[in-house]
């Protein structure tokens, strides 16, 4: 961002104060900015305006814009207005929130570090695999890339498939979401996709869990990238799952199944995030 104004004002002097800075708070594929799920997307956001706020070189901007409000969720939108009424309306300068930057309630969320960190109940011998495509992560719309790894699980008659973890470092009566992405591994091998939703799901064990839309859904996204036979007028079709909770302790168990899978249905899962979430009546610093 600093680079930015330094070199407007190089080629214009004056310019920031004519300018519309533009940070991209896109959220929901496709496509997002929230790429690493071990990082707090309003954390993020939050340090960017401080820095629209404070930098020197932005001193007399004329205006932000947030891109784009119908690629994020109600908790984004709202977090947004907040910076936005803090920052450019209050005049603050300091933190919004005193939430952390890095988020470390569970490990190992994109499996990058194949299935290690999570506790595996696989339905038959290698029923549960962890996986990495090329590409993968800038495919379903982590803007403009992202990890390419994933794990896969494939159907069993009479047994499903559990991969759970503990979630740690919760403050009881806080809210938290769990957020995660699936996809049809087999129409992902074979090239060809359809709108659906996925038996592959989520749970929250040791926790009150939070009913209805916004804090808990799954929904059919399309991506829109180009690999293989998948373009944007053919994608590969994503769920992405939400669930909030209330914390009633420091743990909870995180549990993802298939078990509403049909036999032999292989599920493709990444980007499991769990983090703070804000609610509408949460204060400042939540």
């Amino acid at each position: 961002f600093s680079s930015v104004a330094r070199n407007w004002d190089r080629a214009y002097p004056g310019a920031m104060r004519r300018a519309i800075f533009t940070p991209m708070y896109a959220y929901l594929p496709y496509c997002t900015t929230n790429r690493y799920p071990q990082a707090d997307f309003r954390v993020h956001l939050d340090m960017q305006m401080q820095l629209l706020a404070t930098d020197p070189g932005f001193f007399g901007l004329w205006g932000v814009q947030p891109y784009r409000s119908n690629y994020v969720d109600e908790e984004i939108l709202n977090c947004m207005a907040r910076l936005l009424r803090h920052y450019c309306i209050e005049g603050e300068t300091e933190r919004l929130s005193d939430a952390p930057y890095l988020l470390t309630h569970i490990q190992n969320p994109d499996f990058a570090d194949g299935t290690e960190g999570w506790t595996l109940q696989p339905a038959a011998e290698g029923s549960i695999r962890a996986e990495e495509a090329t590409q993968f992560g800038k495919f379903i719309g982590r803007y403009y890339r992202g990890p390419d790894t994933f794990l896969v699980t494939e159907r069993h008659a009479g047994q499903a498939n559990v991969v759970s973890q503990r979630i740690s470092g919760l403050v009881a009566g806080r809210t938290y979401s769990v957020k995660m992405f699936t996809g049809d591994y087999g129409d992902f091998v074979e090239g060809a996709s359809k709108r659906q939703k996925h038996g592959a799901a989520l749970t929250i064990g040791g926790a009150e869990l939070l009913e209805g839309k916004p804090y808990s859904y799954q929904e059919p996204f399309p991506t829109r990238g180009r690999q293989g036979s998948f373009t944007d007028k053919s994608p590969f079709w994503l769920n992405y799952h939400q669930q909030a909770f209330r914390a009633q302790g420091e743990n909870a168990e995180l549990r993802i199944t298939d078990e509403k899978c049909a036999e032999g249905q292989k599920v493709l899962y990444t980007f499991v995030e769990v983090k703070p979430y804000l609610m509408a009546e949460d204060g400042p610093g939540r």
